[in-house]
């Protein structure tokens, strides 16, 4: 989506409206460019092949109740069990090799989730990343960024 104003992508729910990209062959799950005011609202998307849900070059952008994550070896996503799957409550301990999560980064994952770029007026309140390989959450290049009541599930090396 391009070039255009007042957009608003709704789901019914993190949990109801599940978006699978897997076998996908696109570089990106949602790519949103020059839009002045969008809302990407109560969805979960999965196993993109590049960046979850990127926003570039836009204004007036609000992430609400969206998840990215990635299936995992141990944790595939399939139509089947993804009620179940994309529920994974962040740990109180850091994820290391000791204390490993389901959702581990993988280098065929994609490398951001939740992604506005060059992007101003920013607001991701309740969203949610498990998996990417580089940065669940990243707002780079951008300005008047607010993030709440969100998370990232990383995974630490040594």
């Amino acid at each position: 989506m391009q070039n255009t104003e007042g957009v608003t992508v709704k789901g019914a729910g993190m949990d109801n409206t599940v978006l699978s990209f897997e076998d996908s062959d696109t570089a990106e799950g949602f790519l949103i460019s020059n839009v002045r005011g969008v809302v990407v609202t109560d969805l979960t998307v999965t196993d993109t092949p590049g960046d979850g849900i990127k926003v570039k070059s836009s204004d007036i952008v609000t992430y609400r109740n969206v998840r990215t994550m990635w299936s995992s070896a141990d944790t595939p996503v399939s139509a089947d069990n993804y009620q179940t799957a994309i529920h994974y409550e962040c740990p109180a301990e850091p994820i290391s090799e000791l204390n490993p999560a389901p959702y581990q980064p993988d280098s065929g994952n994609g490398r951001y989730g939740i992604y506005p770029v060059q992007a101003s007026n920013v607001l991701l309140d309740n969203v949610e990343s498990l998996g990417a390989s580089d940065a669940g959450i990243y707002v780079g290049q951008s300005d008047d960024i607010i993030i709440k009541n969100s998370k990232a599930l990383i995974y630490l090396r040594d």
